[in-house]
């Protein structure tokens, strides 16, 4: 970015920064559609949204969602902007990577229980969502700078010993394979 805004003319500099933004926000809109249309499919079920699914009401439903996935990933943006400040590692690539495998992992995972017609435990898609969201917590650094700062040594220094070594190609298969084995659990119902 240095060398783009001191070295090309004025105009081109513009281009290739507006080129830059373009780009993040199409990969921002597609997580948030994604996010959205999981969501929709986890609550109202696939025959549900095949059916009503051009209707207002669930156009509507869909905005909402898109929503509040993008309030709750501008929230948790501005809480990481913290940690990150406050890292000793500054790869910006390991900090990519690493946070969108907070949702990528789980929404492969879902996306795999909506293809397959067996998958069909709800609440244990949900857990396994929750679940591989706290793998990843745990093993990225995040939670335990946000305990520190919240003066929570003793839990965080217990995190930290017991915090296993990963790296972020690792979370995506990972999370994705929890989360589709928790709607593969047997529901108990006959």
């Amino acid at each position: 970015p240095v060398w783009i805004t001191t070295v090309l003319p004025p105009g081109l500099t513009g281009l290739i920064l507006a080129g830059a933004f373009a780009a993040a926000i199409s990969s921002l809109d597609s997580v948030l559609a994604a996010l959205s249309q999981t969501s929709l499919s986890a609550i109202y079920g696939r025959e549900k949204l095949e059916r009503e699914g051009d209707g207002p009401a669930m156009v509507r439903r869909s905005r909402i969602a898109v929503a509040i996935w993008g309030v709750l990933l501008s929230a948790f943006a501005v809480l990481l902007a913290g940690a990150y400040a406050s890292n000793d590692n500054k790869n910006l690539i390991d900090l990519a990577f690493g946070m969108v495998a907070y949702t990528y992992g789980p929404l492969l995972g879902v996306l795999l229980a909506a293809i397959v017609p067996f998958a069909r435990n709800r609440p244990g898609l949900y857990a396994g969502v929750a679940v591989s969201i706290a793998l990843v917590a745990w093993i990225r650094p995040e939670l335990e700078q946000a305990l520190r700062a919240c003066s929570l040594d003793a839990i965080a220094d217990f995190l930290a010993a017991h915090r296993p070594t990963a790296t972020f190609a690792w979370f995506y298969p990972v999370n994705a394979v929890i989360t589709f084995a928790g709607a593969c659990l047997p529901t108990g119902r006959k």
